[in-house]
């Protein structure tokens, strides 16, 4: 587990679980909120939900232009629950 403090607010984790084949993948937390992550072949998602301003500034910095799928908050919230 790696965390890496991006900027005010804004942190990646980057981990290895179980629940996706033990390869390691990067979630983007704005504030305390899971709201995008890659794979480790570098598909990115990102939450549907719309939390704020800045939380979008921090996704669309995090993605740097690249693609991503949309998914449910809950996608990342249950994503995270295996990590415990």
């Amino acid at each position: 587990m790696n965390l890496r403090p991006i900027r005010q607010n804004m942190t990646e984790l980057e981990l290895t679980q179980k629940i996706v084949g033990g390869l390691p993948i990067k979630v983007l937390f704005s504030y305390r909120t899971p709201v995008a992550m890659s794979d480790s072949a570098g598909l990115c998602f990102i939450t549907e939900k719309i939390w704020s301003k800045t939380t979008s500034g921090h996704i669309n910095k995090w993605l740097e232009g690249r693609p991503a799928r949309k998914e449910k908050q809950e996608f990342f919230d249950a994503l995270l629950s295996g990590a415990k």
